[in-house]
């Protein structure tokens, strides 16, 4: 009889062991689950916007949105300005802008699918000088003046034929060099409606 009950407590004290080792098994899974999660979200941070500021506290990088589902990257200066943006707007297309010590934007460059332009404005924010490849394979350079008016207009047609029209402040060509791919054509607007014209037609 005293076998049996200490073969009985044996198998009790056995059982204890299984339910012990299962128990630490358990919370090391546990454990190693919780670590991976943890090492997930270390990798992955969201956050609506971050912002990198200098000893003083101030913010001089800033990652986040700008303007209506566009998000990118500004870098500001010392006062508080953004002196340079990269972002990707809305539509896609990236862009560059570069401002002046106030934070007027002077020029910038933009790519729309596979036509990329560049622009430099004044201090009032009015473009004088554009450059573009246009969706057809033709580019133009445009000067413009202080009123936003183009007034010289140099360009290449797809097939690269060059062209130049010069503009008077009413957006009106009075000057037109064209040149094909075996001629030229040169058209001139004088007052009271005259026209020159060479070769002749």
């Amino acid at each position: 009889m005293d076998s049996l009950e200490r073969r009985i407590d044996r198998l009790e004290q056995v059982a204890r062991i299984h339910r012990i080792i299962i128990a630490v098994l358990a919370l090391a899974v546990v454990g190693a689950i919780a670590l991976e999660r943890r090492r997930e979200r270390a990798a992955q941070i969201e956050t609506a916007q971050l912002s990198v500021v200098d000893r003083d506290g101030q913010p001089r990088i800033v990652l986040g949105q700008f303007g209506h589902d566009a998000f990118g990257m500004s870098l500001v200066d010392s006062h508080g300005h953004p002196r340079a943006l990269f972002e990707l707007q809305g539509d896609g297309s990236p862009r560059m802008s570069l401002a002046n010590s106030a934070g007027q934007s002077l020029a910038e460059l933009t790519v729309f699918e596979d036509a990329p332009r560049l622009s430099f404005a004044n201090l009032d924010g009015v473009e004088f000088f554009s450059l573009s490849v246009e969706m057809d394979g033709s580019s133009r350079l445009s000067l413009l003046d202080q009123k936003g008016q183009s007034r010289i207009n140099i360009g290449a047609s797809g097939d690269g034929s060059p062209g130049l029209v010069l503009v008077d402040r009413y957006g009106r060509p009075l000057a037109e060099l064209t040149i094909s791919s075996d001629a030229s054509k040169l058209v001139l607007q004088g007052r009271h409606g005259s026209v020159f014209k060479a070769p002749l037609d």
